[in-house]
């Protein structure tokens, strides 16, 4: 398989609250990724995604490819880790959280598991499907038939999550598997990349067959050319037995 990860502050803010891990298994033909976005002022977003992704980082590098169950005994695991640092600060600390998607890459399947609003796509025979579904204020709207998804992209409420990591002692968890084929590519990215752009402005960026490092830094200089609102993150996964050259 072959992988890129690239984030960028934006262009105005001053710290960097995403972060992201790539996770080699003990088999060479699956590959875990993970990407979180902190949320709770500056310093506690910064805390609270590092702590998420180190724990699932460290817990599984090097491992036998974990099943479902271990997955989301993780995830809780690494949810009450970022609960008790929260529950034990002060001032940001004490307001922190962090969104996750976790993917789990096999040549065959894909099995993905988050909280909050980063997100998921698989670029598959030319078309971008959005595989994972916001934990969010408008996305509720959106289900409930009181709000359009073109309204939501300017809705005031947009950046408001219903699910954290670490918000509570324990959290609900999204999964999803499913079938992937050699050619396919995976897209984990932060709100700041789907905040500023639409589905088929990242389609057509992800589609134009250029390799992974020129498609991961064409998204974040897109994502800031409209505005650079937010941190922003993609992690970029592509199936093939080869280990091409990504820039």
């Amino acid at each position: 398989m072959n992988v890129y990860a690239h984030t960028d502050v934006g262009l105005r803010r001053a710290h960097n609250e995403d972060t992201y891990a790539i996770c080699p298994l003990a088999e060479e033909d699956a590959l875990l990724l993970v990407l979180c976005d902190g949320m709770g002022g500056e310093k506690g977003g910064e805390v609270a995604a590092e702590l998420c992704s180190t724990y699932l980082y460290d817990t599984f590098k090097g491992e036998k490819t974990p099943t479902k169950r271990a997955l989301r005994a993780a995830l809780s695991a690494a949810n009450r880790a970022v609960f008790r640092a929260r529950s034990a600060g002060d001032g940001e600390n004490a307001r922190m959280g962090t969104t996750v998607v976790l993917a789990l890459a096999e040549p065959a399947a894909l099995t993905l598991f988050w909280v909050g609003d980063s997100r998921a796509y698989l670029l598959h025979g030319g078309a971008l499907s959005r595989l994972t579904r916001d934990h969010s204020y408008v996305e509720e709207e959106i289900a409930k038939g009181r709000l359009s998804p073109s309204a939501a992209r300017l809705h005031p409420m947009r950046n408001v999550i219903t699910r954290a990591v670490g918000a509570a002692p324990t959290v609900k968890v999204d999964s999803l598997t499913l079938a992937w084929e050699e050619g396919d590519r995976l897209l984990l990215c932060s709100d700041g990349l789907h905040g500023a752009l639409s589905d088929g402005e990242i389609l057509e960026i992800l589609s134009e067959g250029e390799p992974l490092g020129i498609v991961a830094h064409g998204l974040v200089h897109a994502a800031n050319t409209h505005g650079g609102e937010d941190n922003v993150t993609v992690v970029l996964l592509e199936n093939t037995k080869e280990n091409l050259p990504n820039a």
